[in-house]
């Protein structure tokens, strides 16, 4: 399947080919996510970030390097018609609160 989403400056592209889900940032590949892992796009594959989830928990948490950084609201259990999607933990750089964004669309909008 494919997913587009927009804010005022950034496209999303989601693409699921499997067990994986490429996603690409402005037109530009970003990353793979894998059972929770966001990789880099490209032969490094390095770590973005890694999202938590677990059943039954009102939030997921989001890792960016071994700290959590952000909370992803489980859509499954909000109590509210319009419950915050995202909390943040810290100040992210611009990789990091792409990493973030792309995350929680994939999960909210799912």
């Amino acid at each position: 399947g494919l997913l587009i989403a927009r804010t005022s400056d950034r496209e999303f592209i989601f693409r699921k080919k499997g067990k994986e889900t490429e996603i690409w940032l402005n037109g530009q590949p970003f990353g793979v996510l894998v059972d929770g892992a966001l990789l880099a796009a490209g032969k490094t594959g390095r770590l973005l970030a890694r999202l938590e989830k677990k059943p039954g928990e009102i939030q997921f948490p989001v890792l960016l390097g071994d700290k959590t950084a952000a909370a992803i609201a489980n859509p499954d259990m909000a109590d509210s018609p319009n419950p915050r999607a995202l909390t943040l933990l810290r100040e992210l750089s611009g990789e990091e609160e792409s990493a973030v964004l792309a995350l929680t669309v994939f999960v909210v909008v799912r």
